[in-house]
């Protein structure tokens, strides 16, 4: 287990937890505190499954990349 300050978002720290698995991961299923464009620089094989925010707005380019931040 690995425990941050409060300083430290989770979303910034998840795709380094992500790094340190061994087995193969499949898919992750996170709380909201995780949506974030850090969340972008996992594997992009990994299924993200991570609900928006409750003040998440769409990007400008979300037809084209449907991205919530």
């Amino acid at each position: 287990m690995e425990l941050t300050s409060n300083s430290v978002g989770d979303e910034t720290v998840l795709p380094l937890l992500v790094d340190k698995i061994e087995e193969k991961v499949d898919a992750i299923i996170a709380a909201g505190a995780y949506d974030a464009v850090n969340t972008n620089n996992i594997d992009p094989s990994i299924l993200l499954i991570i609900p928006p925010r409750k003040d998440a707005v769409a990007s400008k380019n979300f037809e084209n990349v449907p991205t919530i931040y």
